[in-house]
């Protein structure tokens, strides 16, 4: 999954990146992020990069399973 490359951050700011994972780790996903397939490079961030970044430091700590939704625009 890669980001969006319209994305107008082009860093994410890692202490944010971990309230969020922590908030979810507590309160659970209350919305998925959204992507869509991109033609021979898999997916990319349509909606939801912060969300996307937390999640992936969850399931890297083991906290979380992959959640995305997947749309097609």
């Amino acid at each position: 999954m890669k980001p969006n490359p319209w994305q107008p951050r082009a860093t994410l700011d890692p202490i944010h990146v971990r309230e969020i994972a922590d908030s979810i780790a507590q309160v659970g996903l209350l919305q998925k992020p959204l992507v869509r397939p991109v033609a021979d490079e898999g997916r990319e961030i349509v909606h939801g990069h912060y969300r996307v970044e937390a999640v992936r430091l969850l399931a890297q700590e083991g906290r979380w399973p992959w959640p995305a939704m997947e749309v097609d625009v």
